[in-house]
């Protein structure tokens, strides 16, 4: 009786029932290389930013076996061989050391600040990428969609088992909503123009605020709540 539209940034369940995706997409194109270099001999930690308005990237580390994903941004009017042509020269001169690395894989992809007015429509529901699509810096696209699937499982589970009214979906769509423009994409927003920031002031205040946030459990603190602001619970579910 119900159908999920949890199928990706591409949605076709979305596109089934013309709905837009409004908002931006970004001017760049980013790059996601998923390669084995030893970052950690150079004193990278598990995750990184690197701020730079020209050569900015993100760098975390998969796993052992897997290695590190490597993203950083090229010009969008490049087509895609163009960019995986160029990608060992950008990654010669971005790595540290040598630049030597083994490459698994380069995927080039626009990132979108994009959402849909309706989470719920009739009997189908929206969550994910289908619904709501942000830059990845700082995972929160991810957190968001992930946190969209816990919710919207216990808000249907109640209203199938007879446990809710079907209101309960009514609040989960728009709850999840709020959170993704009131939360989640200013943050990845923000996160995104701190990496790539070209105003000298704004750059300088960045890097202080940073220095700070490393020295302050305060601070830490409260730049972790973030995380808190992304969960919500729709009115009339009991979640365990």
């Amino acid at each position: 009786r119900w159908v999920i539209g949890a199928d990706g940034g591409r949605s076709g369940v979305r596109e089934a029932l013309n709905l837009e995706c409004k908002g931006f997409t970004c001017p760049e194109r980013f790059v996601a290389v998923n390669l084995h270099y030893d970052f950690e001999q150079h004193g990278y930690a598990r995750a990184n930013f690197v701020l730079d308005p020209v050569d900015w990237s993100i760098i975390p580390i998969l796993d052992k076996r897997s290695g590190w994903r490597f993203t950083y941004g090229e010009d969008a009017a490049l087509s895609e061989e163009e960019v995986r042509k160029r990608a060992p020269e950008r990654l010669a001169r971005l790595l540290p050391g040598d630049g030597s690395c083994r490459i698994d894989r380069i995927a080039p992809y626009r990132v979108h600040q994009r959402v849909i007015d309706r989470f719920r429509v009739g009997r189908v529901l929206f969550a994910g990428d289908a619904a709501h699509i942000t830059n990845p810096c700082g995972g929160l696209g991810l957190t968001s969609g992930l946190l969209d699937a816990v919710h919207l499982g216990h808000a249907l589970a109640a209203v199938v088992h007879g446990r809710a009214q079907e209101g309960v979906l009514d609040a989960y769509a728009q709850e999840r909503r709020d959170v993704f423009v009131n939360v989640t994409s200013p943050a990845a927003s923000e996160n995104k123009r701190r990496l790539t920031e070209s105003d000298p002031n704004r750059r300088a205040a960045d890097i202080s605020r940073l220095r700070q946030l490393n020295q302050s459990p305060a601070m830490q603190r409260e730049a972790l709540l973030l995380a808190t602001r992304l969960v919500t619970a729709p009115a009339g579910v009991k979640t365990q």
